[in-house]
């Protein structure tokens, strides 16, 4: 039904009245007393609306009274819609979502996007084509994350996502980052994909803020990376802050690093890099070790000179290594050996300090490296003698296949030289290694020691490893071509695999860029070894190991 002009007016009139001050009284007191009603206190203007009440008979002063309330009343309907348009469909919050590409997302209260913003050159290639304008926020979900999974920057390798959600309400924050997270969660998971998801409510901050625009990424992974490398001042912010989500997942794991205010569901993927257990027995058999007799091992994920990589820590009785392995290729990168010291005690025989060492110590730790049990080995030679001050052990031992001379500091259990060459028929050595390769007792120059820090150089595949610590074969120092059963040796020596327990698949003679190597692949124990062996020098150029096939 429509309203009259005068009923009309009346509403108007009660609008003001609930909406502005009751300033009525004293405009009619003011209209009693002669005064002008002007829209401004101030003396009249050209532009001012005034009524001379004394020239103007009194209907006509009730009309322009009327007049002035109604266009007051319009005023503040107008005012007041375009209050609730503004409440209704203003900035509300901004969510940003993190792979590696960085979105972010400015919501209506009403939940509509106006406006989303790529971060990065990766985000370009999620929002390429896309208007989001206007969009409801769960529809912009939906289409972000499927262009993601188009693009290959989530999936079954990179399944980590971050969801930040700032908003000056901190409960309905709170409770869209929830929301948020089951949804993204359920879409990953339509998709086959068992996704993981770190989700954080923010708050305005000045200098993450900065940072964010710096490295050109999100406030709410500026505030990730933050968390890191404020628990782990090793790691560089600029390099952080260029990993992937994932990658920040897994070392925020590896480090046990606490994610205050950050919630977590599912399991970042390791499935692109080796894993700690490969990378553990790379070190191990690099390092000529056997598992059983150690004391500590411990592996830990980290970023170094811009690659993923394990680092290894582990000890015997005799000796400390660290080994770096390249978590991609299984490179071994870096290794550093430190004896372990033993305090100096006096042999009562000589009256000279030769360390603590027994006899049977020494003997355990050529046994370990050696990977044979005392069982299985007979003992020909057993000799302690002082050379130069420093006191050592000379022990000769043999297996069924394999006879085996170590040199042992009877001070620090460490292994100053080893030798294993081969008896009977077959991948048979010469009955005593060349001179220049075993130290003999009378010597004038005292053993090396044992202890070493070396550094391999990077590499992007899997390139040559440096030679191990001791290696359980020492290459032939002629220049002379060696021999299929040499190559298996020193094979056989580097792995610390018994030479007469492993099946050899192939051992064969090529040329490779213009050098002969050695090909020698064989198996032991379920694992899979493959050399590549410089023909001429007996120098190992590159290995790897592997599960073996069933077949």
């Amino acid at each position: 039904m429509a309203l009259s002009k005068h009923e009309l007016q009346e509403s108007l009139a009660r609008a003001v009245a609930a909406q502005t001050p009751d300033v009525l009284p004293n405009v009619l007191r003011r209209v009693g007393a002669g005064d002008t009603v002007g829209v401004e206190a101030a003396p009249a203007q050209p532009n001012t609306l005034t009524f001379p009440l004394d020239a103007a008979p009194p209907q006509k002063r009730r009309r322009a009274l009327r007049w002035v309330v109604s266009a007051a009343a319009v005023l503040v309907l107008l005012l007041g819609l375009y209050s609730g348009f503004s409440y209704v469909n203003g900035l509300d919050a901004i969510v940003s979502f993190d792979v590696n590409p960085s979105i972010e997302l400015q919501v209506t209260r009403a939940e509509k996007v106006l406006a989303a913003t790529a971060l990065n050159a990766e985000a370009d290639d999620i929002l390429d084509g896309m208007n989001l304008e206007n969009v409801d926020l769960d529809v912009a979900v939906n289409a972000l994350i499927g262009s993601m999974l188009k693009h290959g920057y989530i999936s079954a390798n990179k399944n980590t996502i971050l969801i930040s959600v700032e908003n000056n309400n901190a409960q309905k924050g709170a409770a869209l980052q929830e929301r948020l997270a089951n949804e993204v969660g359920s879409i990953l998971n339509s998709n086959a994909v068992d996704g993981a998801v770190l989700s954080q409510t923010l708050a305005d901050d000045d200098r993450l803020r900065q940072l964010a625009g710096q490295y050109g990424i999100s406030l709410g992974k500026a505030a990730l990376v933050d968390l890191l490398v404020s628990q782990n001042p090793q790691l560089d912010f600029a390099a952080m802050a260029a990993l992937s989500i994932n990658d920040i997942s897994l070392l925020l794991s590896s480090k046990q690093t606490a994610l205050e205010g950050v919630a977590y569901s599912g399991q970042a993927s390791s499935t692109a890099y080796i894993g700690e257990e490969k990378a553990e027995a790379v070190a191990l058999a690099y390092a000529g070790v056997v598992r059983s007799n150690l004391v500590s091992i411990q592996t830990e994920l980290d970023y170094e000179d811009g690659r993923m990589v394990y680092e290894v820590e582990f000890a015997t009785t005799a000796a400390e290594y660290e080994y770096e392995i390249d978590a991609q290729t299984a490179a071994v990168l870096k290794q550093e050996t430190e004896p372990v010291e033993h305090p100096a005690q006096t042999n009562d025989n000589s009256g000279v300090a030769a360390g603590p060492l027994t006899e049977d110590e020494a003997k355990a730790i050529a046994l370990q490296h050696a990977g044979l049990q005392q069982a299985d080995a007979r003992f020909v030679k057993a000799v302690r003698y002082q050379k130069q001050g420093v006191w050592l052990y000379e022990l000769i031992f043999m297996d069924s296949h394999s006879k085996y001379r170590y040199l042992v500091d009877t001070n620090t259990g460490n292994i100053l030289d080893h030798y294993i060459y081969q008896l009977g028929g077959g991948a048979s050595q010469p009955a005593e290694p060349p001179a220049s390769t075993l130290p003999q007792p009378a010597s004038d120059n005292p053993p090396a020691p044992a202890s070493s820090s070396s550094t391999a150089p990077a590499s992007a595949s899997s390139t040559p490893a440096p030679a191990p610590e001791n290696p359980a074969a020492t290459p032939p120092a002629a220049t002379g071509t060696i021999s299929a059963e040499q190559a298996q040796a020193i094979a056989a020596g580097h792995s610390s695999v018994p030479a007469g327990e492993m099946r050899v698949l192939e051992i064969k003679l090529e040329k490779e860029d213009g050098v002969l190597v050695y090909d020698v692949e064989f198996t032991y124990g379920g694992t899979e070894y493959d050399y590549e062996i410089d023909a001429a020098t007996g120098a190992i150029l590159d290995w790897d190991m592997d599960e073996a096939d069933d077949d």
